[in-house]
């Protein structure tokens, strides 16, 4: 919703300011829940939290969003780098030079990561061998290696 407010503003204001009125107030409220890193529901609850922090931040340039996505991403990064680096890279344009500084080590170890897939499969894509070849992986790696040239 706050990513909405950006894309309203200039076509229906008064919209895109009740986007951004609700994703605050959604952000609050979510603050006011209990939240369980260790179950099935965590890992998904902390990627939103991820999403959307960044998106309230690029709206609103409010830093306590900022804070917010920099303390999430740094261990989801170190835990599982490749399905997340993409939600590292849309913050790249926004964020400062510390934050893109840190950033690099990540991406060298990703392109690390990406070069070993060329002697895995003569496509140089990560290929899964659970059903439909993984095609969810395929389709979020090609999205993140754009987003990394």
């Amino acid at each position: 919703m706050a990513a909405a407010n950006r894309v309203l503003k200039d076509l229906n204001k008064h919209l895109a300011d009740d986007c951004l009125t609700q994703a605050t107030r959604l952000w609050d409220e979510d603050k006011k829940l209990p939240f369980k890193e260790d179950t099935i529901f965590g890992k998904y609850r902390t990627n939103t939290e991820l999403m959307a922090a960044l998106q309230l931040f690029i709206t609103t340039k409010d830093e306590q969003y900022s804070t917010r996505f920099k303390e999430l991403l740094w261990p989801v990064l170190d835990k599982s780098l490749g399905p997340n680096i993409s939600f590292a890279l849309k913050a790249v344009s926004s964020l400062d030079d510390e934050y893109r500084n840190r950033l690099k080590d990540y991406v060298v170890r990703y392109k690390a990561l990406n070069d070993g897939f060329d002697k895995e499969n003569p496509y140089g894509v990560p290929i899964s061998a659970r059903g439909w070849a993984g095609n969810t992986i395929v389709i979020d790696w090609a999205i993140t290696k754009l987003l990394c040239t």
